[in-house]
């Protein structure tokens, strides 16, 4: 397994994702056994753009993702925080949004009011 929870470990490169309160770059992970990199991506939410009761709800959610072992959930890798920012370090999934995927994959489901009920059916496996 890898992954680290020291941002000296990283290399951030160009954002590659937007959301309302965070961005997601690709990076690279330097392993300190001197390794390969490994590709990887960031998300950095602004922790002050947050309300306080997101904030824990945020905490809890990253504790369970980087305990979970589920096929069809990203393990966290790292998280730390710098300033007012928080970084989680995950695995690349460079296919596209989640949308994206969808809309190739399952062309009926996109088109379909239930798209979100079809959606958690699929990630249950």
């Amino acid at each position: 397994m890898w992954g680290s929870n020291n941002s000296a470990d990283y290399t951030i490169g160009p954002p590659i994702g937007f959301g309302a309160s965070s961005i997601v770059y690709a990076a690279q992970y330097r392993p300190a056994d001197g390794g390969a990199p490994i590709p990887c991506a960031l998300k950095v939410l602004d922790l002050d753009r947050l309300p306080p009761s997101a904030l824990r709800l945020l905490q809890n959610e990253t504790q369970l993702m980087s305990l979970s072992k589920h096929p069809n959930v990203l393990r966290v890798r790292g998280s730390w925080v710098d300033g007012h920012k928080l970084y989680i370090a995950m695995r690349l999934m460079n296919a596209g949004s989640v949308a994206d995927v969808m809309r190739y994959a399952w062309p009926a489901a996109s088109r379909r009011k239930s798209s979100a009920a079809y959606s958690s059916r699929r990630c249950r496996g």
